[in-house]
């Protein structure tokens, strides 16, 4: 088995070097490989020395631009789960639309004056839309400059998210995310 670096150590190997160095047990939770093409960039960040990660392929750019790593900065501090609304599950989306509209039933329940039920149905869509643009990197506020979009600053230099993953020392994996 060969290593992204080209030594024929497997990964097993490479943890058990690393349990025995720092005699402490390692366990990986997940694991994904991300493959790009020759007009892909890759992006990526580290923070809290070493606590929050993120890894993006970038479309649109060249090697020596800050956007790839800039929207690696944005993954890990804002912590998106996907790309966009396309890639968010349909199972993920029913979950978190019964969620939204059964807090907001009982909500309603607590309240002494009713209101009508299209206007709880709009309180329901605006709750989910919330949910979902914060769930999506493209939809949340850029951090460098929070009065656009991340699409928008996409957009403005000519690049397209391909894929991206986050990791967080400790996460506890979730099955519905990808």
């Amino acid at each position: 088995m060969l290593k992204a670096d080209g030594s024929s150590e497997s990964l097993n190997d490479e943890i058990r070097f690393a349990i025995a160095k720092l005699g402490e047990n390692i366990v990986l939770n997940r694991f994904q490989y991300l493959s790009k093409n020759s007009d892909e960039v890759f992006g990526s960040y580290v923070h809290g020395g070493g606590k929050y990660s993120g890894l993006v392929i970038i479309k649109g750019v060249d090697k020596e631009s800050d956007i790839p790593n800039n929207v690696a900065m944005q993954l890990v501090s804002a912590d998106a789960k996907y790309i966009n609304i396309d890639h968010i599950p349909a199972t993920v989306r029913d979950k978190e639309l019964w969620i939204i509209s059964e807090k907001t039933k009982e909500e309603e329940k607590l309240k002494a004056k009713k209101r009508p039920d299209n206007i709880l149905e709009n309180i329901i869509r605006g709750r989910f839309e919330k949910l979902l643009s914060e769930l999506t990197i493209v939809d949340q506020l850029y951090i460098k400059d929070n009065t656009i979009k991340v699409k928008e600053y996409l957009t403005k230099n000519h690049a397209t998210i391909i894929d991206m993953i986050r990791y967080q020392l400790g996460e506890k994996i979730d099955s519905s995310a990808k």
